[in-house]
């Protein structure tokens, strides 16, 4: 088995993460290049990446090339249609080699859940930024192996001045990723450098949503895709919101559901009146992502660290004992059942009234029947189980992750491509189990490799295992699985 010296306390520093109607409008079409020159924030040769991060480029199997850092804006939409602007770092690598000069296959990547504003692919040389471990990630692994990289913030995010992010609103989300490879395009013209043929999109976690997304919306166009790798993502966003809300609630569910629910208000205006109709009246006046790190607004009490529901059942006669099962922690083996039990407190994010509403939807009803309350609507239109992919999908996760649910997610998905896809159109990895004869042994042999050093260095404490699983595990092992499908995709 492989080993890694380094602490990885320091893995996760380094690569952390996971209104009204008129804002800024314009008449300038979408997906157009605004800067009036190329900005430039970072210049590195190769020499430069493996002397400053050697464990990043061992851990994401770093190339031979130098890599040059634009940052770059460009006009968008927001989930109302309405005009905007958002930002998006180009990586392109430079060197002598080979693969790190001329026309380059062109990557996409889409990023996952940042809760802070100020979220930025393209600060690389900015340790304090948010968005520096990201985009460090997506240097070593993609630009510095020869891909022209591609990596929107998204609207909402940096300097975009768009109050919202539109949290896995896919029409949207798919329409900005084609906006920033357009306006990129447009970039890569005014710098004289030119990309292959080849077109790939890539992402984790709410990234892995908007890959998928993505290629749904590059296929409907018919611009020309090699393949995409999206991994951990909901992408059954219905069944996923349904699971929640009876009763499995997944680590970092506060996060992702005050997100997820102001990002639908948003969108479609008609979850709630007033905040304190879903939110609890302590934590209402939260708005993500924010000017903090969320950790920060947790720590002075603004904010709920686990809890999503409240620990006592709520209170409906005729479904009292199936309510009184949902606020049970999720049945899980260790070390994920202590993690589970935090989903529920005394002080919750989702208070008893608006939890009961949107579980009697799923319990009179039925889950498949169609949804009439506004937040499961909402879910159900974003959900990415409407289309069959004609370009090849990597689909990629761990069958343990307790933050986005294997089974809800991607097996769902698997199901509902079996009978729909052509066979080999669509291959599924569980990084978290062994199969030696596999091309993808190296990726899950990293994950089987990093979780033995988590569990090595924490003393018996199951936390850290349950909290790295997602963010960093899968993470990384998806990343070099998708490195390994997307060169099976080369010419």
């Amino acid at each position: 088995m492989q080993t890694f010296p380094w602490p990885i306390t320091l893995l996760a520093l380094a690569l952390s993460a996971c209104g009204s109607a008129d804002h800024h409008a314009s008449s300038t079409p979408h997906g157009q290049w605004l800067d009036a020159a190329p900005q430039q924030v970072a210049s590195l040769d190769n020499a430069s990446i493996r002397q400053n991060w050697p464990a990043l480029v061992e851990l994401t199997d770093g190339g031979n090339c130098g890599v040059v850092v634009y940052h770059f804006r460009y006009s968008t939409t927001g989930a109302r249609g309405e005009a905007t602007e958002a930002s998006a770092a180009l990586m392109l690598p430079q060197g002598s080699q080979a693969e790190c000069s001329g026309p380059r296959p062109l990557l996409l990547y889409a990023h996952g859940t940042s809760t802070e504003q100020k979220f930025n692919m393209a600060a690389v040389t900015d340790p304090n930024a948010p968005g520096y471990g990201d985009g460090l990630l997506v240097m070593s692994a993609w630009a510095s192996r020869g891909y022209a990289v591609i990596a929107p913030n998204y609207a909402g995010y940096d300097s975009s001045p768009l109050p919202y992010h539109p949290y896995h609103i896919a029409e949207q989300q798919a329409g900005d990723m084609l906006d920033a490879l357009q306006a990129g395009h447009q970039l890569l013209s005014r710098l004289g450098r030119t990309t292959a043929p080849q077109l790939f999109v890539t992402g984790h976690s709410q990234g892995g949503y908007v890959a998928l997304a993505t290629q749904r919306a590059l296929e409907a166009q018919g611009i020309p895709l090699s393949a995409s790798a999206p991994s951990s993502g909901a992408y059954a966003l219905a069944d996923t919101l349904d699971t929640s809300f009876m009763g499995r609630v997944g680590h970092g569910a506060t996060g992702y559901s005050a997100m997820l629910i102001q990002a639908f208000q948003a969108a479609y205006g008609d979850v709630y009146a007033r905040p304190t109709d879903i939110f609890a009246p302590a934590f209402a006046s939260i708005r993500l992502p924010g000017a903090e790190d969320l950790e920060q607004v947790v720590a002075r009490g603004a904010f709920p660290a686990t809890a999503l529901f409240d620990s006592t059942p709520p209170q409906d006669p005729a479904l009292q004992s199936t309510l009184a099962a949902a606020t049970q922690p999720y049945p899980a083996d260790p070390p994920f059942d202590a993690l589970y039990a935090q989903g529920f407190g005394p002080t919750p994010l989702i208070p008893n009234p608006a939890r009961l509403a949107v579980m009697q939807d799923v319990l009179l009803q039925g889950p498949d029947a169609p949804a009439r309350h506004p937040l499961r609507q909402a879910a159900r239109r974003n959900d990415l189980r409407t289309w069959t992919p004609s370009r090849p999908v990597l689909l990629c996760g761990g069958h343990a992750d307790p933050d986005v649910f294997y089974d809800v997610n991607t097996l769902a998905l698997q199901r509902y491509w079996q009978n729909r896809a052509p066979a080999g159109r669509v291959e599924v990895l569980d990084v978290d189990q062994s199969t030696p004869d596999s091309p993808y042994a190296g990726a899950q042999g990293l994950f089987d490799a990093l979780r033995s050093q988590v569990l090595a260095n924490s003393n018996g404490d199951a936390t850290p295992l349950a909290t790295l699983y997602h963010g960093l595990l899968v993470d990384l092992a998806c990343t070099r699985a998708a490195q390994t499908f997307f060169a099976r995709q080369q010419p």
